[in-house]
């Protein structure tokens, strides 16, 4: 996309309480395999200005991606709801 990518992480990232490295989900088989990954995925995204699709927050759509001074991901720039119609 021009403003950079857009990601659905599935179960990887379902919303934003998963932004934290140490969170999982109960269907991962190797929580702790999936860190790397995940690590990768959000400074890929922090990097690109690039956006993360939700499937599982109810109250947040879609958001960018930042890290704080403490190396933490914090969501900004969030969207409620999405739409094709919206411009």
């Amino acid at each position: 996309m021009p403003g950079g990518p857009v990601v659905f992480a599935g179960d990887l990232i379902p919303g934003t309480h998963w932004l934290s490295l140490n969170v999982t989900t109960a269907n991962d088989r190797n929580p702790e395999g999936l860190v790397g990954e995940k690590e990768r995925l959000l400074d890929h995204l922090v990097a690109s200005g690039g956006r993360l699709v939700f499937s599982s927050d109810p109250e947040i759509a879609m958001i960018k991606v930042m890290r704080d001074r403490q190396s933490r991901y914090l969501p900004f720039d969030p969207y409620a709801a999405l739409s094709r119609f919206d411009s």
